[in-house]
């Protein structure tokens, strides 16, 4: 899913900090272009999949939120909602989403914020449907708030996620998480940098989706461009799988191929069949390698320009798979108070 639904705790610890009583609400929309190079490859920044096709996407992307929050120096509690249809230009191409997120926050001194909350969200994609899931959501997240606008987030997870939508990679995985996000110091017109860290476990009755991940993530945002603003981020991730599979000997390139994502968030080729003479049992294991650039402007107080551009490498082995992906989103984005 898209990131507006989530906010950093520690900023919302802020907001909390420097007014009595804050409520807010707002919404949004967007309309856009989006182009894929490899989707079988960005849907791998999101789920495990069998597929392994090849293929480039493009499509014309609607989207809309809102978001209600009502803060003060005891906490509070925020809603959001999000929802998004790409119209593929390629029959069979659609993706859909849509989210629902709920958070309760209290302060537990002037520098500490206890937050939880409660999500759900459905995903489908008509070109690679097994990576198409119904999701239901817990986290808590403990947030630090120093000198400087420095910070820090401790989160805790878990997700259920119902792949039902292909009838031959039919399965049910459990997603338990651990991640910390350093927000270091800046002053007020500063680039904005943050590092993270992230342990995953994935428990699937699939034993083909079994596997244990760790990612490291920096990035640094409100980067003046003229009258625009920008923010990049570097992304590793590694997967390793629980469970061997049989290998007759390392796959040059890639079969027909496959796995974000949304933007949102992270990849893999499940096995498919691989005849094999001399067959031998080795644990497969994924690497990714994952860039972003954002920039945004605007054009009046509440209607901006944003474009998007991800860039990235996967690499897979015993398969000796190495391959290259990138996207493009241009999109237009009215925000109502």
């Amino acid at each position: 899913m898209n990131s507006k639904i989530s906010g950093a705790c520690t900023a919302l610890l802020m907001v909390g900090l420097t007014s009595p009583a804050s409520a807010e609400q707002s919404s949004w929309v967007s309309t856009g272009l989006t182009w894929t190079q490899d989707l079988a490859a960005q849907t791998a920044l999101m789920q495990p999949l069998s597929d392994t096709t090849l293929q480039s996407r493009s499509g014309f992307e609607t989207a809309a939120g809102a978001n209600w929050s009502r803060l003060n120096h005891r906490g509070g509690y925020s809603l959001g909602f999000q929802g998004l249809y790409d119209r593929g230009f390629d029959s069979d191409t659609d993706i859909s989403e849509a989210g629902l997120s709920a958070s309760t926050m209290r302060s537990l001194s002037t520098q500490w914020l206890a937050k939880l909350t409660l999500y759900g969200a459905l995903y489908r994609n008509q070109a690679f449907r097994s990576s198409s899931y119904d999701a239901l959501g817990t986290e808590a997240t403990l947030g630090y708030f120093g000198n400087n606008a420095n910070g820090l987030d401790l989160k805790l997870g878990w997700t259920d996620e119902n792949h039902n939508q292909d009838p031959n990679n039919d399965y049910r995985t459990r997603r338990s998480y651990t991640e910390a996000i350093w927000y270091l110091p800046h002053s007020r017109n500063a680039l904005r940098w943050n590092m993270s860290t992230r342990f995953q476990s994935n428990n699937a009755n699939d034993p083909r989706f079994d596997y244990r991940s760790i990612q490291f993530k920096a990035g640094f945002k409100h980067w003046k461009i003229g009258n625009s603003l920008g923010a990049v981020s570097l992304q590793w991730q590694r997967d390793n799988y629980d469970n061997p599979m049989l290998f007759s000997s390392p796959q040059p390139g890639f079969n027909p191929q496959a796995d974000r994502p949304n933007r949102m968030d992270q990849g893999n080729m499940a096995s498919q069949g691989i005849p094999a003479s001399t067959p031998e049992q080795k644990k497969r294991k994924d690497t990714l390698y994952f860039a972003t650039l954002e920039i945004s402007h605007a054009l009046s107080k509440k209607w901006q320009l944003s474009l998007s551009a991800d860039a990235g490498r996967y690499q897979s082995d015993p398969r000796n798979t190495d391959r290259q992906f990138y996207d493009l989103a241009l999109t237009s984005t009215w925000v109502f108070n």
